[in-house]
């Protein structure tokens, strides 16, 4: 009866952690574009710096355009900045 209790515990336990924690796997890009046209650049509604130095192995731009997110070399920064001011 003993071993029951401990593993329907144990059960709760991890599916407890497990929900708790859900998002908790980052999204690292692993591949990047070098060339993105300049059109879609003027249509970025938001982007996120990723760097080597966290949790993911290479440095990028995260670029969210239409629900989408593309990774882009960390150059494009500089082209965003000029395209934002």
């Amino acid at each position: 009866m003993e071993l029951k209790t401990t593993s329907l515990l144990l059960l709760v336990l991890c599916a407890a952690i497990l929900t708790s924690t859900e998002g908790a796997i980052p999204k690292c890009c692993v591949e990047l574009s070098k060339n993105i046209p300049r059109q879609m650049l003027l249509k970025v509604s938001k982007y996120e710096i990723q760097t080597k130095y966290g949790v993911c192995d290479i440095d990028a731009v995260i670029i969210h355009l239409n629900g989408k997110r593309i990774c882009a070399h960390p150059k494009v920064k500089k082209l965003l900045r000029k395209i934002n001011k």
